[in-house]
């Protein structure tokens, strides 16, 4: 049994050498004691030294842990003390204060809603609050409930001030963005009257921004139900499309609502769309980024990719060469070869490597069964490299420019394998074969999963077809 005074601390622990223990058995040996018949009596100071440093050690032990527990009860009582304080912040009315921002995952709330009247203020704080805590039925009861009140509402402009349609507006696109987790059809009633309420011949530039990515949402949800309803046609939904005419008429109104506004910032650049789009106070809603802004490019983008997967190759392409002359006007930039020439003040770098990307989606387009224009698509592929590799050499290897050469290097990526694809359907194995191995490094140089599989499964399929002896495809 170890000794019971754990006083002794020593530090380091003495340790007893296979000399000492030899040496100790000697002299044991040369006086061997009468009450020692195994001659092993020396071992015993060595064990008492022994249970003595265990028993330290079983000390020191114990106190870490009772550090550890310490520790453990300041963590728990902590956290409670900052969880009281958010909830504290979604819960308790600050009557005096300006501005109260709170910034939890993504939810900007100003004031706590006190801008909102009372009669819907409580039913939108409870939604807000089940949605970032992922109770969407509850989100969407209460959100539900609010719209209820606030299209009620006797004085609208009193209560909820001139932009009161923007304001309720925002309350039906958050019901729809919570029924989107566990109800699309009914989402897509819901986008739908949320359409329809800002529908008009005066509407404003929020308005028309708001509704163009409404509707773009609607064509994306209705492809999606259509999908479904072709999978499973016993399970016909109470909401959706009709056909996919419903869907194209959607997609059809989004680009012709943003070429006909008469603001000059319709056909503006993305950024100088966004520079001038008013802002309401329905903000603290936060709505989904479709909802925040439009930009043309993405809209002729987004459509042209239906009509690509439509099989309508003649509507997508005028769309895909629009983005393109949108992204790389004609003023300032002087085409040189293959390659456009920009100034200091020409397209930014995001602008180009957008720009290559529809080049390439614009090759892909020219070579599809309904065009096979192979060399139109090749020298748009081309195009579309070199320029996104002259916008990506341009970037620094600062942090600040980290996303813009992400997107440049993926564009390069993807337009590598499709050069490759180009040239192995005009049976040029082996400039295939580089294009190829191109697209492997680079994405494995960017972590591109998909695209390095892809560019494996292809230079496979080369070797098989042409015998190839060598190879640098790197595992």
């Amino acid at each position: 049994m170890p000794p019971t005074d754990h006083s002794k601390q020593r530090t380091p622990l003495r340790r007893i050498s296979h000399g000492s223990l030899s040496n100790l058995a000697r002299s044991q040996n040369q006086n061997p004691a009468s009450n020692d018949p195994t001659r092993l009596n020396f071992l015993i100071p060595a064990f008492a030294d022994l249970a003595d440093e265990m028993a330290s050690l079983h000390t020191n032990t114990e106190n870490l842990n009772k550090l550890s527990q310490v520790l453990e009860t300041f963590n728990e009582s902590f956290a409670s003390y900052l969880y009281a304080m958010r909830m504290n912040a979604f819960c308790v009315e600050w009557e005096q204060a300006f501005l109260v921002l709170v910034m939890e995952c993504g939810y900007d709330m100003y004031s706590t809603f006190n801008t909102w009247p009372k009669e819907i203020r409580q039913d939108l704080r409870v939604a807000v609050r089940a949605k970032h805590t992922g109770d969407y039925r509850t989100s969407a009861a209460y959100f539900q409930k609010a719209y209820g009140t606030a299209i009620s509402l006797s004085d609208p402009v009193a209560s909820l001030g001139q932009d009161h349609i923007m304001k309720i507006n925002a309350i039906s696109l958050s019901l729809a963005d919570a029924l989107e987790n566990y109800d699309l059809p009914a989402a897509y009633s819901v986008y739908e009257t949320a359409l329809a309420d800002l529908r008009s011949d005066a509407m404003g530039t929020s308005e028309r921004a708001r509704a163009v990515g409404i509707a773009i949402k609607l064509g994306d949800i209705g492809e999606r139900l259509l999908k479904l309803q072709a999978i499973n046609p016993s399970k016909v939904a109470q909401y959706g499309p009709e056909d996919d005419a419903e869907v194209e008429e959607y997609y059809n109104w989004a680009v012709t609502t943003i070429l006909k506004a008469a603001n000059p910032t319709a056909l503006a650049k993305p950024d100088e769309v966004k520079g001038d789009k008013e802002t309401p106070p329905t903000e603290q809603l936060v709505l989904q980024n479709f909802v925040d802004g439009v930009e043309l490019t993405s809209v002729m983008e987004i459509v042209a990719d239906y009509y690509r997967r439509r099989g309508r190759p003649d509507y997508a392409a005028p769309l895909y060469l629009h983005a393109i002359s949108t992204l790389l006007p004609a003023t300032g930039a002087k085409p040189e070869g293959n390659l456009f020439q920009f100034g200091t003040q020409g397209p930014s770098v995001r602008d180009r490597c957008i720009a290559a990307t529809l080049m390439n989606n614009l090759a892909s387009l020219l070579a599809s069964p309904g065009m096979t224009n192979l060399n139109q698509g090749k020298a748009w592929a081309e195009k579309g490299r070199q320029i996104a590799q002259k916008a990506a050499d341009e970037l620094s290897p600062r942090p600040s420019d980290r996303d813009q050469r992400a997107e440049c290097e993926t564009a390069l990526a993807v337009i590598s394998f499709n050069l490759g694809m180009l040239n192995e359907l005009s049976k040029d194995s082996d400039l295939a074969y580089q294009n190829y191995e191109e697209a492997l490094r680079r994405s494995q140089a960017i972590g591109m999963i998909e695209g390095v599989h892809e560019a494996r499964d292809a230079i496979k399929r080369l070797k098989s077809s042409s015998a190839k002896p060598n190879s640098n495809d790197r595992g």
